[in-house]
């Protein structure tokens, strides 16, 4: 893998551990069992990272000046990365969460080639996966080494994670 994207993988989800910690302290009975489990997933999908991070080479790819955006919805089950709903140049969707990641990888990809000059997160025209509506009620998203996962959120702590172009471009 290019060295560049190894050197800084993030070790927790989008949602940062004092966050867990306070909702832990604060939260009644459900929320620490939320914030629990968030921590178990965070802690999980971190090691399975760093075992996909030693074990694949990166895909060869001519080089490309155009994104190239895969969108999936994972129907709220935790198996990845879903049905295809929506890919480069194909039509919008009627799911919200859909577009919002898939214009958000295109913003992602705009700034790592007009500030950076990089061709895509590897600079080698890498595609840009995410899957959407990940588990039920799931107050996160993360990187896998692979993809952007997000979650809906419950509605109470979070809602849809891909409402922030911040977390897209995490």
């Amino acid at each position: 893998m290019d060295p560049s994207l190894t050197s800084h993988l993030p070790i927790q989800c989008i949602v940062p551990p004092h966050m867990l910690e306070a909702i832990k302290l604060r939260g009644d009975a459900r929320f620490k069992r939320v914030a629990q489990q968030m921590e178990r997933d965070c802690e999980r999908f971190r090691l399975a990272r760093q075992v996909r991070v030693r074990a694949e080479a990166p895909e060869p790819r001519a080089a490309r000046i155009k994104p190239e955006r895969e969108v999936y919805d994972a129907q709220h089950q935790r198996r990845l990365p879903g049905k295809l709903a929506r890919k480069e140049g194909g039509k919008r969707s009627q799911d919200a969460d859909v577009n919002r990641a898939y214009d958000g990888a295109g913003a992602t990809f705009k700034l790592y080639l007009q500030v950076y000059g990089r061709n895509s997160l590897n600079d080698s025209g890498m595609k840009l996966v995410s899957s959407v509506h990940y588990a039920r009620s799931y107050n996160n998203a993360f990187w896998d080494g692979r993809q952007m996962v997000y979650g809906d959120g419950d509605g109470i702590l979070f809602r849809s994670l891909t409402r922030s172009l911040t977390v897209i471009g995490h």
